[in-house]
């Protein structure tokens, strides 16, 4: 960016001193782009990869986290000397399966959001946990998350509120490594789910779009 000034648009590439100082570095240009938007397509791409990084980092986290609750499981019924402590075991499981709830939840400004943690899970969301005076969110045109603000008390929710929960919706669906994602929300009773349509899958019957830079708050 600092070199634009030196740089003819139609070249194929340029040779630059790099950032340091200490050498020389050959940069490949596109020939029909001006100086500038070369310059944009580096910086997009390293800032993609970097959240490719970060998000292959969390996923190995949490395969790493999975695996060592197995190992203590298998460790717990190898432990385990009779049919009836099985029964027990088996048991509790049963009753923490009954109460786990399809979604995450988060607080920004104040409001609740409720994150749905899968396709059938966004189902459950939506008949379960919400009510008509919620906001819906989700990234447009591709899959991921139902994101709701809860607000059973119709508060007027602020732009700055919307954008960051927007923000959450895009970085929970396939659009969190764009730099920037069109995110819908509308009232939750204009969003219903058809008979017979596949996990996840809803019709909204109105709604409007706001562009946002994928983020999660709590990351």
């Amino acid at each position: 960016m600092a070199n634009l000034w030196q740089i003819e648009k139609g070249k194929k590439e340029v040779l630059l001193t790099s950032f340091d100082g200490e050498k020389e570095v050959q940069i490949k240009l596109k020939p029909i782009l001006s100086p500038q938007d070369n310059a944009s397509i580096y910086y997009k791409k390293s800032k993609n990869e970097g959240k490719q990084r970060q998000y292959a980092q969390k996923y190995l986290n949490e395969i790493t986290l999975k695996l060592e609750q197995k190992e203590k499981e298998i460790d717990e019924y190898e432990k385990t000397d009779s049919l009836k402590d099985l029964r027990k075991q088996a048991s509790a499981k049963q009753v923490n399966k009954t109460s786990r709830v399809p979604y995450q939840k988060r607080e920004v400004d104040g409001f609740e959001i409720r994150i749905g943690k899968g396709a059938k899970d966004n189902d459950e969301l939506l008949r379960s946990h919400t009510t008509k005076t919620d906001l819906w969110l989700h990234a447009k045109d591709v899959s991921g998350s139902h994101v709701i603000i809860r607000n059973p008390a119709t508060k007027q929710i602020p732009n700055s509120t919307l954008e960051k929960v927007a923000a959450i919706a895009a970085y929970y669906s396939k659009s969190k490594n764009e730099t920037l994602a069109a995110v819908m929300y509308t009232d939750r009773k204009f969003v219903r789910k058809p008979k017979g349509a596949t996990p996840g899958l809803v019709k909204v019957d109105r709604h409007e779009i706001v562009l946002v830079e994928p983020a999660d708050l709590h990351k």
